[in-house]
């Protein structure tokens, strides 16, 4: 039985890229996406021009505000346009490969086990896997190959960006004995502030650490990373990988001001609507339960869901969303937060519309919308309700480039 060949492809800064590709002129410059610039929340991604200035993701807006110089562009996360290439390169990999698995919107696993037949050198491979990705839509990427997928991942964080890496088998400890402890899954603060204490600093440290001692102070789980220090993967070899099936869309906004006007907040209950249920249009789905969930200026977050009959119609799960979130403030606090969650979905044939029923006509015009802003960006047309109380233009419209999707 040959041996697992397990690669790991990774889309460096895919958000960044993605704008980059819609448009070029976001090319060279600092680019972070997450917030308002005058406003509050957390980063979501940055280019790796604005981490020099020491500014990464999940960072407060205002601490990056002052790091980053004048010609930084800051943008409006644009989901749909995200997923919608994550599809696409999803779509592409399954064409040579029945083995792909998406861990996330951004990673793919793949299983290249007894394949050198069929695709010659698996290095190589995966070096025209990234050209291919970068000629079709102009995105970079990592790929890395290993005997599994823990090694695989390691390896790709050491060889971003743009870059590629294989790990021959027998060499696996031996590659990640110099790497420092925390990069192994599972080593978060708490953990690597006690194996510090214990004198581990490197991988190879905790590798050669006496398993009676990792146990003692990390309990089961100082086994477990020991195992991860030599290399060992214990998931199950994914024999038969499948399609990432979502389980949820999520959706959230820190208001510019904390506030208590009613006007105000189904506005932008309104945009994570639209938001969400263009996404599910565009994995062909539908959600049967709906989650609010508001956080008030004291840091209080409480939420409540409703399910119902499954739907991507927007003015459904908007009037469900109304009724949630007017049951949900029943304090006289301000609102800092809200979010949107649509769950328990459910595929729906993309090809089958019915026109027959009561929603027949605002079907059309949906899908007649998405295909607008998925042309020329999420915010091309709104709904009237999504405008009501914007009282100027979107600072960051100022780097809105008209959108296309992926062909």
């Amino acid at each position: 039985m040959s041996r697992p060949q397990i690669a790991h492809l990774d889309m460096d800064t895919f958000f960044v890229s993605v704008e980059r590709v819609l448009d070029p002129r976001l090319l060279g410059r600092p680019v972070v996406i997450g917030a308002d610039p005058r406003g509050r929340g957390v980063l979501c991604a940055t280019s790796y021009e604005a981490r020099k200035f020491g500014v990464h993701a999940a960072m407060p807006v205002a601490w990056a505000r002052h790091r980053l110089p004048p010609e930084t562009a800051w943008l409006r996360p644009t989901p749909e346009a995200y997923s919608a290439y994550s599809t696409a390169i999803h779509e592409l990999l399954r064409q040579d490969l029945p083995a792909v698995h998406q861990t996330s919107i951004d990673e793919f696993d793949l299983d290249l086990s007894g394949c050198e037949t069929l695709l010659g050198d698996l290095h190589d491979y995966g070096q025209r896997i990234q050209k291919t990705v970068r000629k079709e839509f102009g995105l970079p990427s990592t790929f890395g190959l290993s005997t599994n997928r823990l090694v695989s991942k390691i390896a790709v964080g050491t060889a971003k960006p743009y870059g590629s890496i294989e790990i021959p088998a027998g060499h696996e400890a031996s590659f990640l004995a110099p790497l420092p402890v925390e990069r192994l899954p599972g080593v978060g603060k708490t953990t690597r502030k006690r194996l510090l204490e214990l004198g581990i600093h490197t991988v190879g440290d905790l590798a050669a650490c006496s398993l009676q001692t990792l146990q003692t102070a990390l309990g089961s789980n100082g086994i477990l990373l020991n195992e991860r220090a030599r290399g060992i993967d214990r998931a199950p070899r994914p024999d038969a990988f499948s399609p990432r099936r979502r389980s949820s869309i999520s959706r959230d906004v820190t208001l510019p001001r904390d506030s208590e006007d009613p006007t105000l907040l189904r506005t932008h209950l309104s945009q994570l609507v639209e938001s969400g249920c263009q996404e599910l249009r565009t994995l062909r789905c539908t959600a049967r339960t709906i989650t609010v969930r508001i956080r008030y200026s004291d840091f209080i977050t409480r939420s409540r869901s409703s399910t119902r009959a499954s739907t991507d119609i927007d003015l459904e799960i908007f009037d469900t969303s109304r009724t949630l979130l007017e049951n949900l403030i029943d304090r006289r606090v301000r609102i800092r937060l809200i979010g949107i969650r649509l769950s328990n979905l459910q595929s729906r044939d993309e090809g089958l519309l019915d026109f027959q029923d009561s929603w027949s006509c605002w079907k059309r015009v949906l899908h007649a919308t998405d295909r607008i802003t998925q042309r020329h960006g999420p915010r091309t047309v709104r709904f009237g309700r999504s405008l009501i109380g914007e009282s100027r233009p979107d600072p960051c419209d100022l780097f809105s480039p008209p959108k296309r999707s992926p062909q």
